[in-house]
């Protein structure tokens, strides 16, 4: 069963995003590496049995060419739609238990359930891949599995180095850390600013080493307005239309998370980072509901189970206007709010700056070189990639 799931992912856009019989143009990147929680997850959790909160069952993927595949929402996902407008494959997630692992593919996808930046976020009763095992397991593929498809390291530096990096987590670390004093102590030990500042510094040095292990070209979501999501507005049951002590929250997060980028801009002259606004970009979802082309923005598309997970029952049919509904469960957004972010994100201003496009287009190095720093640039890279080829030494 794996391994046929494992050739029908080879070729969903066939099916999924297939828009002419002409031959695809080059992608824009050699390959899209994912790494992240629930909201980008694609199904490894079903897979390595590593995670209680599994959504390989109907009605998730109603609306995926294969069903349902782990992915917590109808159909794609944000980093499925950002996949195919770079001319991509959809990813497939990194198991070394797959054959995938000896295998170059066009990226990989690490995400992993209720996963945080903390490595003990969402352990209590669901263990994920935290963000620190997804980045010591891309290191075993940089090491281990990529240079067997790469004559020298120069070639596989120069494929890191235009690759797109995605980073979407840090939901986790509020929804099943900070906010759940029964479970974990970080709420009696850091008010909300000392928690957001230690957030933001783990998250930092982790966008760090993934640039330390070859990634150059990041796509870095902010955390959504959680506190406006229906399992919090259940929860919390505020007064106004969401919970906006939740919101402030995740907020002070947003406003660090931006200063680390900048910082590390600044550090590593050849990183090239987009913000994805997810905060605002929602809201504004929330309260121009037409403007999207969206009638339901308070409920989910599908019934939810009975417990404080907020994931969708089994075998229940959800709405059928999907189209128009801003929430599938409660917690995870639909394809269709999903599919308006990737758009954006590529193309326009409004909630990416710069946007990927221009992030992808940027030059790679800092400084332009002279003809004699070229000259020698290109006889180390000969040499490098002769000395791999044939086993001179040098």
């Amino acid at each position: 069963m794996s391994n046929l799931l494992f050739l029908s992912l080879l070729f969903i856009q066939h099916f999924l995003f297939v828009k002419s019989n002409a031959p695809p143009p080059p992608p824009l990147a050699p390959a899209l590496y994912t790494f992240g929680d629930c909201q980008v997850d694609i199904g490894i959790n079903p897979d390595l049995n590593i995670s209680s909160s599994k959504v390989n069952y109907y009605p998730y993927g109603i609306d995926f060419v294969i069903g349902a595949t782990g992915r917590f929402t109808n159909g794609a996902t944000v980093v499925d739609l950002i996949g195919d407008i770079l001319g991509l494959p959809v990813s497939i997630h990194y198991s070394p238990e797959k054959k995938s692992a000896n295998t170059l593919s066009k990226g990989y996808n690490y995400a992993s359930g209720p996963s945080g930046i903390l490595p003990e976020t969402g352990t209590a009763s669901r263990p994920s891949w935290s963000m620190n095992e997804q980045i010591a397991i891309f290191n075993m593929t940089v090491q281990n599995n990529l240079p067997k498809h790469f004559k020298c390291k120069a070639e596989l530096d120069d494929y890191l180095s235009k690759s797109l990096f995605v980073v979407d987590i840090g939901t986790s670390d509020y929804e099943y850390n900070y906010l759940q004093p029964n479970y974990y102590n970080t709420s009696k030990r850091y008010n909300p600013e000392q928690f957001g500042n230690l957030l933001a510094n783990q998250f930092g040095k982790q966008l760090k080493e993934l640039y330390n292990l070859g990634a150059r070209k990041f796509l870095v979501f902010e955390i959504a307005p959680i506190g406006c999501y229906p399992q919090a507005v259940k929860r919390y049951k505020p007064t106004t239309k969401c919970a906006e002590d939740i919101n402030n929250l995740v907020l002070i997060f947003n406003r660090k998370l931006e200063h680390k980028v900048r910082t590390l801009r600044s550090r590593c002259k050849d990183a090239h980072i987009t913000i994805a606004k997810t905060y605002s970009f929602i809201l504004d979802m929330l309260k121009r509901p037409s403007t999207y082309g969206f009638e339901e923005t308070t409920q989910p598309c599908c019934l939810v189970r009975n417990d404080t997970i907020g994931i969708c029952a089994p075998n229940k049919n959800p709405c059928s206007n999907r189209n128009k509904a801003l929430f599938w469960d409660d917690n995870h957004l639909t394809e269709a709010a999903y599919r308006l972010m990737a758009d954006k994100c590529f193309s326009g201003s409004d909630i990416c700056t710069p946007n990927i496009n221009k992030t992808l287009s940027s030059a790679e190095p800092c400084m332009k070189p002279s003809l004699v720093h070229m000259f020698f640039l290109v006889l180390l890279y000969g040499v490098s990639c002769f000395h791999k080829t044939f086993g001179f030494c040098w």
